[in-house]
Formats: structure tokens, C-alpha cells, sequence
């Protein structure tokens, strides 16, 4: 994650600053500065990195410091570009709704981002594990679509929507300000929206993103339409599903996904609205926010009685999309891991915390460690332009196709976990 959520004075204090967890080393960071910035704590660890807290001594600014790199190796080849990749997506928006990023060093010593804290806040998952009224539900997803907006118009895709990438903040005058955090994925698109990069989080992605199909503003509407199934019907679409199973559903053009949702289901107003952002094909989606955003108004203003539409899907012409081998399921909670290629992060479901007046240190260790190893793992896939399928896309071995067989082959890939946050 590329903030940083610290806890008010009342929660329980993190970790020892000055031991590594897990090895109980001293961290040669802490005391030292990186530019103005002196390293004060250590508020979450990855196996590529660190985020710490940093203070900057003149003037009082409190920032979150993500240093790619550790003291016993340094990053490996094509993870620095990624990471600076990323410093250059949150450079390009200046959003309320999304966070700042404040500087960026390639080193020496170590590539490090300088983010704004997020302070008293809490992440997505926090409000879907307790319910979230129809209303504020609203107020969320209008934030995330002016969020998405901005974003889009910058020619960036986020490419990982889903509710740890998602944090609500409380500041004076709004209690539920969204912040959109986590553009370690992110798509630029002035080099045109071909991919070879299988990535994202399975319960959040488009069909498109599991076999090298176009990537546009339409991906991150298909999140969204995932994230307004979930919290306006209370319910995780996906549940503790395998990864692997929700592949297999999200291959299937016939697949709709509120009918993963029990009774009572979704409004019968919001029903269309989710059939529509999740459609199979990224063509027959809402193809930017505000597109999105309109049909979301027009379905908070019809009758509360008004019928949801069948279940029944139009006919769709069968997508060009690669079938990826599952390989033996692992039980997981389907809406926290990401899913890049033959790699997944091994994040856990976000624990249950207090009151609104406590914010657990824990928030902020685990959803910025899941971060520092999702973020940069897509660099192993080896993302760019595709190429001409006349040309060395021909050349490849075969994969196995569901549809056209014009696609550039991906090797065939497993949700299994080989990496795990620290």
C-alpha cells in the first residue's frame, strides 16, 4: 500500500522500533534520514521493503517512507522501475480522493516514496465485515468513481481495486472521506491498453486481466461494480471461495456475478447497475466513471419497488481469454490476495477491530506488507506493449484458448501462494 495508517494514542502499540520482526535484528534504518525525512518507526515490513514513519525535523511533517530494498539484499532487476513506475501514476493525480504522493528518491542508499499519512482510518474491509447502510454505501462508491475519474483522465488504469486498496478517513467535517491508495500495478495508457501482464486480485478482476486482453478505464469499472455488489447487498460476492474457482467462474461469459449473492440479494434498483459494470466483455460495460457514475444515480432514483432484472444474461460472443491451469486449490479469503501470474501474495482477512474510536497498529503493519509484495511482483511478467500476433506473438508456444486462437500465448499459471508477507 502506498500510505501509511497510524493509530491514535489510545491503541495499542506496534512492534519494537528498533527489532526487525520475526528475526529480532536491529533495523539500521531507524535513527538514520532518508533526505529531510528521519526514520522515527518501522510501521510495516515486506519481503521487498519497508514503510516507516518519518518526521521531518524543521517544520513537524509526518510522512510514510516505503523503501524498496532491505539491508540484506537489495531489490532485484525490474522492481526499481516498477516502483518508480508507480511514483510516476501518483504524481500524475491530484485528487482528494486519492493519496499524495510528496517525493521520490532512486537512492543511494535505497529507492524509497515519501507519502502523506493517512491518519484515524480505516480500510474497506473494516465497514464490509460490520454492514454498511444504503446510504453511506453511496456516498462511497460516488467517491471512488471521482477518484476513478481523475485517474482515468491522468491515462492511468489502477488495475487493483478492492478493499484494502481502499481506505475511509475521518476528518472534521466528513467522517467518511475515501482514499484511494496502491498504484503498484498501475496501467499507463498512452503506449495503448495491449497487456501481457496476467495480474490483479481474482475477486476484483475483469476477465480481461486473466489472459492479455486490452486493459482500460472498463477494468477498474468491473471493480467497481464488485465493490457496489458487496456493499450494497452486505455480502462478499465470493466469499471464502478458491482462488482457483473464482477463475473458472470469471471464464465463463455466462457467469453473473450478483447470482453468487443469497437472498435478499442487491436493491432491485441496483440490480442492473451491477449486471452492467461486471459484464463479461469490457466493450459491453459503462467505458469510464462518469458513465458509471450516471447509472448509479439513475438507479438510487427509481422506485424502491421497481423489479431487478433476471438473472439470464444477454447472448455474448465468447472472449479471447486464456485458460489458466488452477492448479490444486488452496482455501483462502478470495477478496484480500492478489493474483500475478505464477505469483500471489499471501495476505490474510482483515481482523475484526474496535470501536470507531480505536484503530489497531495492526491495519497498518498488514495492509502495507501485503503492498510492498503485490505491488512489484507484476515486473515478472514482463509487461509491455503486445506484440503483433504476425509476428513473435506467432512464434510462441501454444496456450490453451477458450475462442479466438489469435492471442499472444501467457505461460499457464497457478493462484497457489510462493510468496508470503512477512
Amino acid at each position: 500500500m502506498s500510505t501509511a495508517i497510524l493509530p491514535p494514542p489510545s491503541s495499542p502499540p506496534g512492534p519494537p522500533s528498533g527489532a526487525s520482526a520475526g528475526r529480532g535484528r536491529p533495523d539500521p534504518l531507524l535513527g538514520t534520514t532518508l533526505g529531510p525525512y528521519a526514520l522515527e518507526r518501522r510501521i510495516g515490513e515486506g519481503g521487498l521493503g519497508r514503510v516507516y514513519l518519518g518526521v521531518q525535523p524543521d517544520i513537524g511533517l509526518r510522512v510514510a517512507i516505503k523503501v524498496l530494498g532491505t539491508q540484506d539484499a537489495p531489490p532485484p532487476d525490474g522492481f526499481i522501475e516498477r516502483f518508480q513506475k508507480e511514483a510516476q501514476a501518483l504524481a500524475r493525480v491530484s485528487h482528494p480522493n486519492v493519496v499524495r504522493i510528496l517525493g521520490y528518491s532512486a537512492g543511494p542508499p535505497f529507492p524509497y516514496l515519501v507519502m502523506e499519512m493517512v491518519e484515524d482510518a480505516r480500510p474497506l474491509n473494516w465497514f464490509l465485515d460490520r454492514g454498511v447502510p444504503a446510504p453511506l454505501a453511496a456516498h462511497l462508491i460516488r467517491q471512488l468513481l471521482n477518484a476513478l475519474e481523475a485517474v482515468h483522465a491522468a491515462q492511468v488504469v489502477h488495475r487493483d481495486l478492492k478493499p484494502s486498496n481502499i481506505l475511509v478517513q475521518s476528518v472534521p467535517g466528513e467522517p467518511h472521506l475515501l482514499r484511494l491508495v496502491d498504484f503498484g500495478l498501475a496501467k499507463f495508457l498512452e503506449g495503448g491498453q495491449a497487456t501481457r501482464l496476467a495480474g490483479g486480485t481474482p475477486a476484483y478482476m475483469g476477465p480481461e486481466q486473466m489472459g492479455g486482453l486490452p486493459i482500460g478505464p472498463p477494468t477498474d469499472v468491473y471493480a467497481v461494480g464488485v465493490l457496489a455488489a458487496e456493499l450494497f447487498s452486505g455480502q462478499r460476492v465470493f466469499g471464502r471461495m478458491h482462488e482457483a474457482e473464482i477463475l473458472r467462474l470469471k471464464r465463463d461469459p455466462g457467469f453473473v456475478l450478483r447470482s453468487r449473492l443469497s437472498e435478499p440479494g442487491l436493491p432491485p434498483a441496483l440490480a442492473a447497475l451491477v449486471d452492467a459494470a461486471t459484464a463479461f466483455r469490457a466493450t459491453d460495460r459503462p467505458q469510464d466513471a462518469p458513465a458509471l457514475r450516471a447509472l448509479l444515480e439513475a438507479a438510487l432514483a427509481r422506485p424502491a419497488g421497481a423489479t431487478a432484472p433476471p438473472l439470464a444474461p444477454p447472448p455474448v460472443e465468447h472472449d479471447s481469454v486464456v485458460e489458466l491451469d488452477p492448479g490444486p486449490p488452496e482455501p483462502t479469503s478470495a477478496g484480500s490476495r492478489p493474483f500475478l501470474g505464477a505469483v500471489a501474495d499471501t495476505t490474510a482477512p482483515d481482523p475484526a477491530s474496535g470501536g470507531r474510536s480505536r484503530v489497531a497498529w495492526a491495519w497498518g503493519a498488514a495492509a502495507l506488507s501485503a503492498a510492498l509484495l503485490l505491488g512489484y511482483l507484476a515486473v515478472a511478467l514482463d509487461e509491455g506493449p503486445a506484440p503483433a500476433a504476425t509476428t513473435a506473438a506467432a512464434q510462441r508456444p501454444p496456450a490453451r484458448m477458450l475462442g479466438d486462437e489469435h492471442l499472444p500465448a501467457v505461460a499457464q499459471v497457478t493462484p497457489r501462494a510462493v510468496v508470503e508477507a512477512v
